[in-house]
């Protein structure tokens, strides 16, 4: 039991110097941005699903991915650029790396 003690109070001590010492909106306008994000991807993949089932549903996907994208920009342009900036940096990487397997694949042949 004293172990966990030490071990939560060890955890808290650095949040609490942060908390008081670095201002940490910016951190929280990124995560939000990046959640926004992930749920207008979420309902735009909802919204390509096939199926007989799914009566009402596209535009039930449209409407929350419209909401997260106008909530989105209503964030603090520094959240938004600090969001948009990771996310090219990682489709530029993927788009390389596609390019180059394909290339190494047709050398292979």
């Amino acid at each position: 039991m004293r172990s966990g003690n030490c071990a939560d109070c060890n955890a808290k001590r650095p949040v609490v110097v942060l908390v008081l010492l670095v201002d940490l909106r910016g951190a929280i306008g990124f995560s939000s941005f990046a959640v926004l994000l992930y749920y207008t991807l979420a309902n735009a993949a909802a919204f390509t699903l096939p199926g007989p089932r799914r009566r009402g549903q596209r535009p039930l996907a449209a409407l929350g991915g419209g909401g997260c994208l106008l909530l989105a920009a209503t964030l603090p342009v520094r959240a938004v650029l600090g969001g948009i900036a990771p996310m090219l940096c990682g489709l530029v990487f993927r788009a390389a790396g596609a390019r180059w397997r394909r290339g190494r694949g047709s050398a292979r042949r």
